[in-house]
């Protein structure tokens, strides 16, 4: 038995994403002159939210700001969210 196992604390806290996307982007079919590519739509009902749309229209998923708005990103955040690490990873063709 590990001595992590034996306590009632993990030993390291993480605050991973993976979700992360810039709240706006190019137009990528503009950009590159084919399609394909996913569009985002924050004209929404909801503040909060934006649909991710496949740039012939067609609706792919609703998504909420925690896509783009990361709380836990400064020492004093990570201390506030009881996370010793942040862990973010953007979308590859954004980085």
């Amino acid at each position: 038995m590990s001595a992590a196992a034996s306590t009632d604390e993990a030993p390291f806290s993480f605050d991973v994403h993976t979700h992360i996307l810039p709240k706006t982007w190019p137009d990528w079919k503009k950009k590159f002159g084919y399609g394909g590519f996913i569009v985002l739509d924050h004209d929404t009902e909801e503040d909060d939210t934006a649909n991710m749309m496949r740039d012939d229209g067609h609706f792919f998923r609703k998504i909420k700001d925690n896509c783009w708005y990361v709380a836990c990103t400064t020492r004093e955040d990570q201390q506030a969210c009881s996370k010793q690490f942040h862990v973010s990873a953007g979308t590859s063709i954004l980085v």
